[in-house]
């Protein structure tokens, strides 16, 4: 009985450590360029503090992180508290049609506490998979 009331105790620190963000998608046209603004929320009794960056895509042929200029760069959220990522896609002149993709991490760092850390600590980390696409321009004949 007492090993199932520490495993419930586990598990109820580990719900609330995980990454609120709306919207959970991007997939865009990005002919023109785009922009998004995702919303990072935090819902659990502690401050959370997250590294916001760009890897590059599995795919280096498609990859469009090196497009992406995101800000901030880190984040830190009390208790109930949300903030903005801002996040614009500049296609360069001459990429060709296709699709494209880049990858967002969103990942939980150490908050510093003057309190003593005697309890294990979850940290959760975000893979967020976006996909951008150049639409081949057609051209119109009379």
């Amino acid at each position: 009985m007492k090993k199932i009331l520490i495993l419930l105790i586990i598990i109820s620190n580990i719900a609330f450590s995980y990454i609120n963000i709306y919207p959970t998608k991007f997939e865009k046209d990005i002919s023109n360029g785009a922009e998004e603004n995702f919303k990072l929320y935090n819902r659990s009794k502690d401050t959370v503090k997250y590294r916001i960056y760009l890897d590059d895509f599995t795919n280096k042929e498609n990859d469009m992180s090196k497009w992406i200029e995101l800000y901030p760069s880190s984040i830190s959220l009390t208790p109930l508290e949300e903030k903005e990522i801002r996040l614009v896609v500049n296609k360069p002149l001459g990429a060709k049609p296709g699709k494209y993709g880049a990858r967002l991490i969103i990942k939980e760092v150490r908050v510093a506490s003057k309190k003593k850390q005697d309890k294990v600590q979850f940290m959760t980390i975000l893979k967020f998979n976006m996909i951008g696409e150049i639409k081949e321009v057609k051209d119109e004949k009379k």
